[in-house]
């Protein structure tokens, strides 16, 4: 699990970059800037759950998971 959560935690970071130029170039408003930044924290929650979900489904299957 430490793959992914490196490969998400890169992703939240490259779109809290790009979110931050877009407001602060002013292609954006606050709004928008709190309103998508809010999106990509539920989306990285939710793909963090369904990450943990397949780990546990394939151990429950005794699938060998590897990093």
């Amino acid at each position: 699990m430490m793959r992914e959560n490196l490969i998400l935690d890169k992703s939240k970071a490259f779109a809290l970059y790009w979110l931050e130029l877009l407001y602060e170039s002013g292609y954006i408003n606050k709004e928008s800037f709190d309103s998508l930044n809010k999106d990509n924290k539920e989306l990285l929650k939710m793909l963090t759950a369904i990450i943990k979900s397949a780990r546990e489904s394939l151990k429950k299957l005794k699938i060998e998971v590897t990093n």
